[in-house]
């Protein structure tokens, strides 16, 4: 036998010993199932800045209120008051009158006529009935100088109420104090005359002094007069 055969054979040897070796691995790995797989995860951690922000939180606003002006808590009149009156009549409504005040408030009285007028600034405003004494006050300047929101009286001998007192002088024999009022009123709830009678020439004299006015005009006269203004009786 040659080199070459002798290789062959010893190939064919090694292949007959090596194959049957080879189908029982095969077989061995087939029946112990897959081999495990080993697989290898790379985990990345990445660091992450969380800002936490807080709930938002609807503010509640009030609504815009325009202001008000401070309340006020009434208060009883005094009986003397001396503080300007807040009532103004506009100066440039009313006729001119010369013997009105030329600056500021002050009323006019007129005996003979039974009327009385308030001024502002030389301005003579609408007229009021008025029933007076024959003789007094004397005609003349005279300022008030005392203001009662409520007085009495005794003349002609009865007792009797009246409101918005404004002296502005004295009476010629009693002293008294003479002013504009309102319309007395006697115990028994009655005018000493009667309302619609006031400001009629034939009442004339049935006061002794003062200036009797209707009621709504006593409160007008209250409102405009203060310590201080001008009362001119004219005749």
């Amino acid at each position: 036998m040659s080199s070459r055969s002798r290789a062959v054979a010893a190939v064919l040897a090694v292949l007959a010993a090596v194959v049957p070796l080879l189908v029982s691995l095969v077989h061995a790995g087939s029946a112990a199932g897959p081999a495990p797989t080993v697989s290898t995860t790379t985990t990345t951690t990445s660091s992450t800045t969380s800002t936490t922000r807080a709930p938002f939180t609807k503010l509640s606003v009030p609504a815009a209120t325009s202001p008000s002006e401070p309340r006020m808590t009434p208060s009883s009149e005094p009986d003397t008051v001396s503080t300007k009156a807040t009532t103004l009549e506009p100066a440039a409504s009313g006729t001119l009158d010369p013997h009105c005040a030329a600056h500021g408030h002050s009323a006019l009285v007129d005996r003979k006529r039974q009327r009385t007028w308030l001024c502002t600034d030389g301005r003579r405003g609408p007229e009021m009935p008025a029933t007076t004494a024959w003789s007094m006050p004397d005609p003349g300047t005279y300022h008030v100088y005392a203001k009662d929101l409520n007085a009495t009286s005794t003349f002609g001998g009865h007792f009797s109420r009246m409101t918005h007192f404004v002296a502005f002088s004295y009476g010629k024999r009693t002293k008294a104090r003479v002013a504009f009022h309102s319309l007395p009123v006697l115990n028994n709830g009655q005018f000493v005359q009667p309302l619609d009678s006031v400001g009629d020439l034939r009442q004339r004299g049935e006061s002794n002094g003062c200036i009797r006015v209707r009621p709504d005009d006593a409160v007008a006269i209250w409102d405009h007069l203060a310590i201080g203004d001008a009362v001119i009786v004219l005749n």
